[in-house]
């Protein structure tokens, strides 16, 4: 019933969302992932891989909680691309999770994006973590796991 009314409340609020975590609602393994408007990795391009393991450069919107969706970075742009890290900026909407994540509503703030710890063949590596740091200096960073890439 949860897994239903989680769907529902996403299905109202943002609909492209679902489309690109889809089969990781309610089921997904909890590590972070990307939705489309990237472009494709030529080889030894470093990428990130979305929820399914595809890899992409310089993603505008990453899902870094691909089981349910409830945070994500959107309008991402990137100063700095390389094989060993990335630099940008973007937008962190979370959902507040209060009273309850399905009841709840999304919060979105200014972060700054740094991709780092390329794994996988040398000729497809992908960044596995991912540090989102509050712009402006106020609050504390965080590391996310990213997916490597299938």
């Amino acid at each position: 019933m949860l897994c239903y009314a989680l769907r529902m409340h996403f299905r109202q609020l943002f609909p492209l969302l679902l489309v690109a975590a889809g089969a990781s609602a309610c089921g997904g393994n909890g590590i972070a992932g990307l939705t489309g408007n990237g472009s494709i990795p030529t080889q030894r391009e470093a990428a990130i891989a979305d929820c399914t393991g595809h890899r992409n450069v310089r993603p505008v919107t990453i899902v870094l909680s691909c089981a349910d969706g409830n945070a994500l970075v959107s309008h991402a742009t990137w100063s700095a691309w390389g094989k060993e890290s990335a630099t940008g900026r973007g937008v962190l909407r979370q959902n507040a999770c209060r009273p309850t994540c399905a009841s709840s509503s999304f919060t979105s703030r200014e972060v700054l994006l740094y991709a780092t710890l390329p794994s996988g063949p040398s000729a497809s590596p992908s960044f596995t973590s991912l540090t989102v740091t509050p712009s402006g200096g106020d609050g504390i960073p965080v590391i996310y796991r990213l997916k490597e890439s299938s």
